[in-house]
């Protein structure tokens, strides 16, 4: 009877090499992962985490994180939102809002005096107060040159603002409806919101006595609707200069 041939030995590492090669693979990622968050400061990483979570950041915690700063896993800190030069806090995110309500209650009561209301939109945030004056009222379609009509609205608006809050930087904003528009002196709607902006705020500065170093003016053209501009009375809506009032309790937002 013949004997059987002894099988040969396989070639290459034992099988048990190659489970215990993944083992010591994860093991190594772990380390090394303890090791990179070593260095993360855990309140801003908490701060960071909390802010996708909807829960209060920055000018409700004060927890304010420095731009261009890296975490230790490589994580972009958030930014700090500084309130009179110091980061902010519960207290200053108080005053600001206090001040935002006073400031709201005042303008109502203000235009609802003059009769000014039906023309005039007040929308509050968080640290500004937007006035949103319709076109009509202030210019001609396709011009930018102020209305007589629009002289004693703007009045009555300069001087509320200097009486009681001189040290809030102001911003003019100009928008349009989506129709073209392209003459030599508005190539488009850009040009014309820019330049109706600016005229509202160089009346601001040259007959009211702002001063320049606390106003800005920019054109938003068509492209931040407050409406779809489908039919003639939205197209109206979306005519408009905002006057965005910040807290006087903020660094200055005029660049």
């Amino acid at each position: 009877m013949a004997r059987r041939k002894p099988e040969e030995p396989k070639g290459g590492a034992p099988e048990w090499m190659a489970t215990f090669s993944d083992l010591v693979t994860l093991l190594f990622c772990f380390f090394v992962l303890l090791y990179s968050m070593s260095n993360v400061d855990s309140a801003k990483l908490q701060a960071f985490a909390s802010s996708f979570r909807g829960e209060p950041t920055l000018l409700e915690t004060g927890q304010g994180l420095d731009v261009g700063m890296m975490l230790g896993s490589g994580i972009m800190e958030m930014p700090v939102h500084e309130v009179g030069g110091e980061t902010s806090s519960t207290e200053q995110f108080e005053t600001i809002k206090d001040e935002m309500d006073t400031m709201y209650s005042d303008f109502k009561t203000y235009f609802a005096e003059n009769e000014m209301s039906d023309n005039i939109d007040i929308i509050k945030k968080e640290d500004s107060l937007d006035i949103v004056l319709k076109d009509k009222v202030l210019f001609d379609k396709g011009k930018n040159d102020l209305r007589p009509e629009a002289i004693p609205i703007l009045d009555t608006i300069s001087e509320l603002l200097l009486s009681k809050y001189p040290e809030c930087d102001i911003e003019f904003i100009g928008h349009t409806d989506t129709d073209p528009i392209n003459v030599p002196r508005f190539p488009n709607n850009w040009y014309l919101s820019n330049a109706r902006a600016i005229s509202v705020g160089e009346y601001f500065i040259n007959q009211k006595g702002f001063s320049p170093q606390k106003v800005s003016a920019k054109g938003r053209g068509e492209f931040n609707p407050v409406a779809p501009n489908d039919t003639e009375e939205n197209k109206a809506k979306n005519r408009r200069v905002e006057i965005r009032i910040y807290s006087s309790f903020l660094g200055s937002n005029v660049s």
